[in-house]
């Protein structure tokens, strides 16, 4: 006997192809959500590596434009000598 979490206790299978095709079905559904499983797991590092660098793209950026405007700053408060 055993528990099937759907169906609950449920008979064993006597015939012996029966259970074999049981189990081969059984087994085909867990590998196929094993494979899906880790697609969907490799498409949230890949994701959150792409959101990675493009945070850092922004921050490069967002540093450049800090950076030119500082320049700008320094450049305004230097005393201007007319001839």
């Amino acid at each position: 006997m055993y528990e099937d979490p759907h169906h609950g206790e449920g008979k064993s299978i006597e015939n012996d192809t029966s259970r074999q095709v049981t189990f081969s079905k059984r087994r085909n559904g867990l590998l196929k959500k094993a494979f899906e499983l880790s697609v969907s797991s490799s498409l949230l590092e890949a994701s959150s590596l792409n959101l990675q660098a493009l945070e850092w793209q922004h921050l490069k950026a967002e540093s450049a434009n800090m950076l030119k405007t500082v320049e700008d700053l320094e450049v305004s408060r230097r005393p201007c000598f007319y001839i």
